[in-house]
């Protein structure tokens, strides 16, 4: 499935790992590392472009946060933002020369394309960000190409973890890993939420946000798995890890059924990838040349 919203993914992940740990060890050369991988990521899917503001809420985070490290921490994002800019300079310089061209998309899928009163502005502002807010646990995306048409984005076990991650880290915001997360999903989704509410809910253009869902959703994972390792009783112990490798197991299980069983069985998952079309132009290629292709219009 060739499409550059999954490398989008791998390159975010990269950056915040490096800007991150660049942040925490104060080494230059992680920075360097970040600006490269963000730079490369602006290449890859639309939705990448709001990756950055995700950097840029950790950096002035972390500035506040560590005012002693003030000027070294400036000095690294200085060279982080160089990097980045150095990297993208082709892709900046065909914006600045073809600004018709590298916009037309993101206006063409605007929320707000076509609309031309205020109210109906809103209107569709607030269905997109219903339907968003539901599509991981209710109703998800119903394009074939993004999952089983209309089925919620995540498995009810990793739904679940989810609510419970994000409830522990707004309460916990002033900590920098929960504000990261939090700041990350809501950012990351304003790709969907803001792009045309009629193909609300939106799974693909909301792929930057899938990284920030399975941190969220591993938190209470993680606090069970730290606390089994605290307690005094071995039965306990076994029990509690015992209770997060089922979990896991369940979850594994649940999506390996939805992708190989449910949607690849589902005949709208079929129809969505133009598999028909597929098959008799793979037909027609192999009769050679010598042949008349005639085409009718069933309408």
């Amino acid at each position: 499935f060739g499409m550059p919203n999954v490398t989008a993914t791998l390159l975010e992940l990269i950056a915040l790992f490096f800007l991150i740990r660049g942040l925490q060890t104060k080494r230059r050369m992680l920075f360097l590392w970040a600006g490269i991988a963000t730079g490369l990521g602006l290449y890859s899917y639309t939705a990448f472009r709001l990756i950055p503001f995700v950097m840029a809420f950790l950096a002035v985070y972390w500035l506040v946060a560590e005012r002693d490290y003030l000027g070294t921490h400036i000095q690294n994002l200085v060279v982080f933002g160089l990097m980045t800019a150095i990297v993208a300079a082709p892709l900046g310089i065909y914006a600045l020369q073809h600004a018709t061209e590298f916009g037309r998309r993101t206006q063409e899928t605007s929320v707000f394309a076509r609309l031309n009163t205020d109210a109906a502005k809103q209107k569709a502002l607030d269905n997109s960000l219903r339907r968003h807010l539901l599509m991981f646990n209710y109703q998800g995306d119903p394009n074939g190409r993004h999952g089983l048409p209309g089925a919620p984005m995540l498995d009810f076990a990793s739904g679940a973890l989810l609510v419970l991650g994000l409830g522990y880290s707004l309460y916990h915001w002033r900590r920098w890993p929960h504000f990261l997360g939090v700041s990350w999903l809501f950012i990351a989704m304003l790709a969907g939420i803001l792009s045309l509410d009629w193909e609300a809910p939106q799974g693909a253009r909301t792929v930057v946000a899938i990284p920030a869902l399975f941190v969220l959703a591993a938190i209470p994972v993680g606090k069970v798995w730290a606390s089994a390792t605290q307690l005094p009783s071995r039965v306990w112990k076994v029990a509690a890890v015992a209770l997060v490798v089922g979990l896991l197991a369940y979850i594994a299980q649940a999506n390996y059924i939805m992708y190989f069983e449910k949607q690849m069985k589902s005949n709208e998952v079929w129809v969505s990838f133009s598999s028909r079309e597929t098959v008799m132009a793979r037909y027609i290629n192999k009769l050679g040349d010598g042949y008349r292709i005639y085409f009718q219009n069933p309408n």
